[in-house]
């Protein structure tokens, strides 16, 4: 997992770069709370959202409010990462007046 993780972050910006980790078919499993306590470490070690989910256990809307909630962090992120932008070019801009008055 380390290497898609390494391949994504590499091709996206940092700034607004949102990482989910989903455990799957964890009914499968019968050391399934053990692998879910592993994959919240690894997801806490790399600053990622986590679910622990089964397609035949749990409800689809669980699946759907962690995407609604990865696209939602990622829109803040995009939106606070635009006002820094308009921030800093208002100051360029600023200074500019500043210099020629």
């Amino acid at each position: 997992m380390d290497y898609w993780i390494k391949e994504s972050e590499e091709k996206v910006d940092s700034d607004i770069y949102i990482l989910g980790i989903i455990a799957n078919k964890i009914d499968l499993d019968i050391n399934n709370q053990k692998i879910i306590k592993e994959g919240e470490s690894f997801a806490k070690s790399k600053e990622a959202k986590f679910l622990s989910f089964s397609a035949k256990t749990d409800p689809t809307k669980k699946l759907d409010i962690f995407l609604c909630e990865l696209v939602q962090e990622f829109l803040i992120k995009k939106k606070n990462m635009k006002i820094k932008e308009n921030n800093k070019n208002n100051n360029i801009d600023n200074n500019k007046t500043k210099e020629n008055r």
